[in-house]
């Protein structure tokens, strides 16, 4: 793990992680992104829910209707 700050000066500075290393391969700590031998993303991220992140104005009480043909 590379941080970003001294975890001596704070030992909760060791939760500031920049990059990862696995077997030889270099990660992005924020996005899992290949960075080193080659620059490869990730991919789509399994575990965010799509459905949580929307932003509508519509209360949890309410559905859509279909609409009459």
């Amino acid at each position: 793990m590379v941080l970003n700050t001294n975890p001596l000066v704070n030992i909760k500075n060791t939760l500031d992680i920049q990059y990862v290393m696995k077997g030889g391969t270099l990660y992005d700590a924020m996005t899992l992104d290949e960075i080193w031998p080659k620059a490869v993303p990730y991919g789509p991220h399994y575990w965010v829910n799509a459905d949580e992140l929307q932003m509508n104005t519509k209360g949890v009480d309410t559905y859509d209707k279909p609409k009459k043909p």
